[in-house]
């Protein structure tokens, strides 16, 4: 498993603190909330964006499938994390450990970045076989949920302009959204995505 640098370390922190003060509620956005949550943003987003920010279906299939060229899922950093807040959403208690995981989606061919997923996993929701695949596999998680965990689906809870505020890179504009993947009606993996906007124009 990757060690955390400081940076990621700073990551983390940010990702806690902004879903812990975002008031997230435990049902996803559909329908009509989820429209509404997508005006919210007041933002005139590309096309393909915006159906990516509602879609809960794998991001990377969608861009490759979009854009024709791979999308490779690149691992940032890897490290086992004790969260200081409780996420009512996700875990009810603070001091759980979780995996805490930073993918990038970038295009094989034309180098974009297309998005980056910070990911929150509990080992006890997950199962001991899902997250050794989900340390072992340089593979995103939306494709090893489709082979290996069948009963899984997911809920979009937030969607936000901006991204974490410790990126570096604060003066492009970027969107992103949370959602909960949810494995046998328990929360599993929470996941931020961050697009920056440029690559979809």
């Amino acid at each position: 498993m990757k060690t955390s640098p400081t940076s990621a370390n700073a990551r983390f922190s940010a990702l806690v603190r902004l879903l812990a003060d975002d008031g997230i509620e435990s049902t996803g956005l559909e329908g009509n909330d989820l429209h509404l949550a997508l005006s919210a943003l007041a933002l005139d987003l590309p096309a393909f964006l915006r159906t990516l920010l509602v879609a809960d279906g794998t991001v990377t299939m969608a861009i490759e499938a979009y854009y024709a060229e791979p999308v490779d899922v690149i691992t940032i950093s890897q490290s086992l994390e004790e969260l200081q807040v409780a996420l009512p959403t996700f875990v009810s208690e603070q001091g759980e450990q979780v995996l805490y995981r930073e993918v990038m989606l970038q295009g094989r061919q034309s180098n974009r970045r297309y998005a980056t997923a910070y990911s929150l996993i509990r080992k006890s929701a997950v199962g001991q076989r899902l997250y050794q695949a989900l340390v072992d596999e340089q593979v995103g998680i939306g494709t090893l949920l489709r082979n290996t965990a069948k009963g899984s689906y997911r809920e979009i809870l937030k969607l936000r302009t901006g991204g974490l505020d410790v990126e570096g890179d604060q003066d492009q504009l970027r969107v992103n959204r949370t959602y909960c993947v949810y494995l046998d009606a328990a929360p599993g993996i929470l996941i931020t995505e961050v697009f920056p906007v440029s690559p979809y124009l």
